[in-house]
């Protein structure tokens, strides 16, 4: 808090940085808003169709997808746009997730699903839907160039970090013990980091309608709330 106060004072009394982008810093939060809305609501209802029970796991995931997605173009992009990136990202994250289990592919933290893939149609997204560019008008450059990013950032990370993981590896510093991993990291550092239990597992179990009726509303009350910001944006910009 003192820290944030601190900054707080710095910031009023230095004043608002040269060539400030009001505007631009609005669109940002509503395509933000929109595309993790969007991404939040069809990942819900998609996986309840393909799976046939809720999982705030998935929903969680796809909340954090729709922000991975939206961020290379949330300040150049319309904000039905947005709304397209979200939805198309749901179907992207439950396609890894598909892809892993049929490969066989162990990640708990569903990193390279979620900032792998979501993160590489984010990329695609700017060069479709950036003002000007392929689907609103402009050429193909820009979309060549994101195709190009995304396999130089594949490349590049793969060699550094697939290099420092196999050291790690072979020097026997990357996994823990086999009696730690199947008691569980949270048993072996002091307990339970959430609060669930064996014959009630909140990460498989199937949400309830009851357990679910927050997340539902949280998501209407966060999609009116985008509205009146919406209605402001207009406004400001008419202004």
């Amino acid at each position: 808090m003192a820290g944030g106060i601190a900054g707080l004072m710095g910031a009023l009394i230095e004043g608002p940085r040269r060539g400030r982008q009001w505007s631009r810093i609005g669109r940002t939060a509503v395509t933000s808003t929109l595309a993790g809305s969007t991404a939040v609501l069809t990942t819900l209802f998609g996986k309840r169709l393909l799976s046939g029970h809720w999982n705030v796991t998935d929903v969680c995931n796809g909340l954090l997808g729709g922000f991975a997605a939206i961020t290379g173009g949330c300040s150049v992009v319309e904000l039905w746009a947005a709304i397209v990136c979200g939805f198309v990202d749901a179907f992207d994250l439950i396609g890894c997730n598909k892809l892993a289990k049929i490969v066989q592919y162990d990640d708990p933290l569903e990193a390279a699903q979620l900032h792998g893939g979501c993160g590489a149609w984010g990329l695609i997204f700017v060069g479709l839907f950036a003002k000007e560019k392929l689907f609103m008008g402009g050429g193909g450059k820009l979309l060549g160039a994101q195709f190009v990013q995304i396999l130089v950032i594949a490349g590049w990370v793969s060699a550094t970090r697939g290099t420092l993981f196999f050291i790690l590896k072979k020097l026997d510093l990357l996994r823990i013990s086999e009696k730690d991993e199947m008691a569980g990291m949270d048993m072996t550092h002091g307990g339970f980091a959430y609060m669930y239990y064996d014959n009630d597992d909140c990460l498989t179990r199937p949400l309830s309608s009851k357990e679910l009726r927050p997340l539902i509303s949280f998501s209407i009350a966060q999609l009116l709330i985008l509205a009146l910001i919406f209605k402001q944006l207009i406004i400001v910009s008419d202004i």
